[in-house]
């Protein structure tokens, strides 16, 4: 997500796009694996392919941003790409123990659900308990939302301008003939 920002502030709107194109191909190449699987073993694969798809696309997204930076950069792609994988990987289980206990007493559509937000909840957890900047980026944009959210409406329609204070002017400036 840094490296597409950082692309667009360098006018560049191809290297992001090429990306994409990368994630979306490597995305339907894993999918199609989940048509050899049965089972909840179809959310793992179908999990794992959106994760590898998007860090195939964001490790070719930041080769070509090395390409065209050289190595003046302060932040390192490896921590954040081991954080992101360690978050994926350690979310599947739960997600597939869910899935399949949901599944058994309420039906396959609940049992997606349900592995859908436990993965989501566990994702976010282990992300939180690394210290990921980007959870840090998260949660400040989620609190300004709900800072918003709470004000009334008059407050909401209220336009905050602060002008600069206009002094009268002493006495010499007017009798030098300065405008006021």
């Amino acid at each position: 997500m840094i490296a597409t920002y950082a692309s667009y502030a360098r006018k560049d709107t191809r290297a992001p796009l090429r990306s994409m194109v990368v994630q979306t191909i490597t995305c339907l190449v894993l999918v199609s694996l989940s048509l050899l699987v049965h089972g909840t073993a179809i959310l793992i694969v179908l999990g794992l392919s959106v994760s590898g798809a998007a860090a195939a696309a964001a490790c070719h997204l930041m080769v070509r941003m090395w390409r065209t930076l050289g190595r003046r950069g302060t932040q390192r792609l490896t921590p954040s790409l081991l954080r992101f994988i360690a978050g994926a990987v350690i979310m599947a289980v739960p997600a597939w123990l869910c899935a399949g206990a949901v599944s058994r007493c309420a039906g396959p559509k609940v049992g997606m659900l349900a592995a859908a937000l436990v993965g989501v909840t566990v994702y976010v957890a282990v992300e939180k308990l690394l210290r990921s900047p980007e959870m840090e980026w998260l949660s400040g944009g989620l609190r300004q939302v709900l800072a918003r959210a709470q004000r009334t409406p008059a407050e909401r329609r209220m336009v905050r301008v602060t002008l600069p204070a206009i002094t009268k002017p002493t006495f010499t400036e007017r009798s030098r003939g300065q405008a006021w």
